[in-house]
């Protein structure tokens, strides 16, 4: 949930600045309570060891209750990292989030007045609790994301890794996001012409009839690219490579 309620926010929440921190002592803490589990809020001590803990506890933790209000960056990030390992999370957004992203729109979640008025906690309490219960029995210690789109690999964190460790495996997975982000806004580009293409297939003609099978991928006009993750080649190979695609009027992006 947003630790931190945003400026221009505040006016929407009767002036409350403090508004999320009532919001989870008022109803999430009370509602995980009254379902017989120990709350722990998305807080730490120390700004340089916060996230460090809120990530080991989205690791270990039996449920997280995700509060999706406000379209946070930071929820919607530490909810990627609960799916990609596969654990029960309960989706919930306030009455003021009119829509969720199309991803997690397809999954069950629970709408909670966020109006904190007093004479509705009492009702905001149960409907959470038996939501949070329904998850749990629903969910069968899986991830309701990870069940729907039949994903089939588990990002691993190993137990004996350090947090150090595991900050590093997130961030060089954001930094993989973001160089696909990247190939796929080359999509906006011209279409391809035939060029790519007659590259591609005496590319893959060539490295074939030697035994090396490559991963080639037209992303534009005058574009392609060369997966090498999998089959190295040497600096003259390479070097042969680009020049061929010069005099063909291609140019050509290696990926390693």
């Amino acid at each position: 949930m947003p630790i931190s309620t945003p400026t221009e926010l505040v006016p929407h929440y009767s002036g409350d600045a403090e508004h999320f921190r009532h919001v989870l002592e008022h109803i999430f803490i009370l509602a995980v309570e009254r379902i017989g589990y120990l709350p722990i809020p998305p807080m730490a001590t120390g700004a340089d060891v916060i996230h460090a803990e809120i990530i080991r506890n989205l690791e270990t933790a039996d449920l997280i209750l995700c509060d999706m209000t406000c379209l946070n960056p930071n929820v919607f990030f530490e909810l990627g990292i609960r799916t990609a390992i596969d654990k029960p999370v309960a989706l919930v957004k306030d009455h003021l989030t009119q829509r969720v992203p199309f991803d997690t729109a397809l999954i069950n979640h629970h709408t909670y007045d966020g109006s904190l008025t007093p004479w509705t906690l009492v009702n905001q309490i149960e409907r959470l609790s038996e939501h949070l219960l329904e998850t749990i029995s629903n969910s069968k210690n899986r991830n309701p994301l990870w069940k729907y789109f039949g994903l089939t690999t588990r990002g691993d964190i190993l137990a004996n890794s350090s947090i150090e460790e595991k900050i590093d495996l997130i961030i060089r997975s954001l930094t993989r996001i973001q160089d696909l982000r990247h190939v796929s806004e080359s999509f906006d580009s011209p279409k391809p012409s035939g060029r790519e293409t007659e590259f591609v297939e005496k590319l893959n003609g060539n490295f074939s009839a030697a035994g090396w099978p490559l991963e080639t991928t037209v992303i534009g006009a005058g574009k392609v690219v060369l997966d090498l993750r999998k089959h190295r080649i040497s600096q003259s190979l390479k070097h042969a490579v680009i020049n061929y695609a010069e005099s063909s009027g291609v140019e050509v992006t290696f990926r390693e």
